[in-house]
């Protein structure tokens, strides 16, 4: 039986892989701003979530990244703002 994947399972694995390569999220990394080798290292997540869904394009992962990292500034802010409390 062939294993069935869940959204969130392959969104785990696809922060995996953001996470090795910091040229996609470190500012100070000298290619950063090579729009090309940014490109390159978003293949591989794509091709991870290509196993959930097939269609997905490289703006589709680059919108999931930015989502993803959009709810964590927001529950982070929250967090800080109810320890001040």
């Amino acid at each position: 039986m062939a294993d069935i994947l869940t959204e969130r399972e392959v969104l785990v694995d696809v922060l995996a892989l953001y996470k090795d390569f910091p040229c996609l999220w470190d500012t100070s990394h000298e290619l950063y701003c090579n729009r090309d080798a940014r490109n390159r290292a978003l293949q591989i997540p794509r091709d991870c979530h290509s196993r959930f869904d097939r269609s997905i394009t490289v703006n589709d992962v680059k919108k999931k990244i930015e989502n993803m990292r959009a709810a964590y500034r927001q529950v982070s802010a929250w967090l800080v703002t109810a320890a001040a409390l």
